[in-house]
């Protein structure tokens, strides 16, 4: 028999709610457009992963933004194509300043996007579990400067990654780094730590820039949509001098930033503060570290296998908004009936981990 796997994604998912556990690897719906985060996640990956191989800079960003040349369904109105371009620059610019910023880092790669299945063993007994085995894809095995077996984590992420903030100190008791550590070491990587490489997505977006005349000055026009021009105390003249504050009915007209634009400013400001974007740290494990991730992957599988047993998947609705919006809320709240077809909205995949897939070059 085919054991199931658990994974760091599939373990998160259960032990924050086990209804959107069965939603996403019981009948693996998804839904049918991926998050921003997701898609920006995926190809900076990408990115990451070619240049680890050898790929030139510039070839591994081409390749990275490749799936933005093609606009998606979804992006049918003028608004949502010019946010599809500018979360290109998002992550042309973020690979690019990553490449400068670590380019001369002296580490040598033993294997990238190391994909793994290892036996999921009893902590007591070191027996394998008969119906899961431990999976997933680690980013990097290198070898560091200093000649140490390390594994390398890529992450982009939203939050703050400070030397002194919470994002650090959650890390020190993450089950993820605590799981690769353990299939690495089962494959036959002596690794001794595990590098945690952050990349922090841009906080700041397009700005609206205002519209100038010939001679440099905003343009303003009055209620009629006629150009007037202002003094330096907001009388109209017949003949520009200065731009003015907007009176009561005139407007100031502007446009936003092209994408262009928008990913120049963005690169100007990675290059003005690098660590607000970058950072790596060591994140060490003891072995009483892993020894605690084992007893609980071996508890957490049979929690799994007993609701599977009774079909009991219970709700916690303390997760349906936060940290964000749940994904399967719009279908968990009426308790859709699955058995007549997936709900508008939503896909099935044929397979409960795509992440694990090996993806196409």
């Amino acid at each position: 028999m085919e054991k199931s796997l658990i994974t760091h994604s599939s373990s998160v998912c259960y032990k924050t709610c086990p209804r959107k556990y069965f939603y996403q690897y019981i009948m693996t719906i998804r839904k049918s457009v991926e998050s921003t985060p997701l898609r920006i996640g995926k190809a900076v990956h990408l990115g990451l992963d070619l240049w680890a191989v050898g790929t030139d800079p510039q070839e591994s960003i081409t390749r990275a933004v490749a799936s933005y040349e093609v606009l998606p369904e979804w992006a049918n109105t003028e608004e949502l194509v010019y946010q599809w371009m500018i979360e290109r620059e998002k992550v042309a610019r973020l690979l690019s300043g990553y490449f400068w910023r670590w380019g001369e880092v002296e580490e040598k790669i033993i294997q990238s996007e190391r994909a793994f299945e290892v036996d999921l063993l009893n902590p007591d007994t070191g027996r394998p579990s008969s119906n899961y085995n431990l999976a997933g894809r680690i980013d990097k095995i290198i070898e560091t400067a200093g000649k140490r077996l390390a594994i390398k984590e890529h992450k982009t992420c939203s939050e703050d990654i400070s030397n002194d903030s919470d994002y650090w100190l959650r890390l020190r008791i993450d089950q993820q780094i605590s799981q690769y550590m353990t299939a690495a070491r089962r494959l036959g990587y002596d690794v001794e730590t595990v590098i945690y490489d952050v990349i922090r997505k841009p906080t700041i977006g397009p700005l609206t820039i205002p519209l100038l005349d010939e001679d440099g000055l905003k343009i303003v026009v009055d209620e009629s949509g006629e150009r007037v021009y202002l003094d330096a105390k907001g009388k109209s003249e017949p003949k520009p001098r200065q731009s003015g504050d907007s009176k009561k009915g005139w407007s100031l007209q502007t446009r936003k930033q092209t994408p262009q634009e928008y990913g120049e400013r963005l690169t100007d400001d990675i290059a003005i503060r690098p660590e607000y974007y970058y950072a790596q740290r060591e994140i060490p494990r003891l072995n009483s570290d892993l020894e605690e991730f084992e007893y609980e992957a071996w508890d957490l599988q049979k929690q799994i296998q007993e609701a599977k047993k009774h079909n009991r998947w219970y709700r916690n609705t303390a997760a349906c908004l936060k940290p964000y919006r749940c994904e399967y809320l719009d279908i968990c709240h009426n308790s859709a009936d699955l058995s007549q077809g997936v709900p508008s909205g939503y896909v099935q995949i044929n397979v409960a981990h795509p992440e694990l897939e090996e993806e196409e070059d």
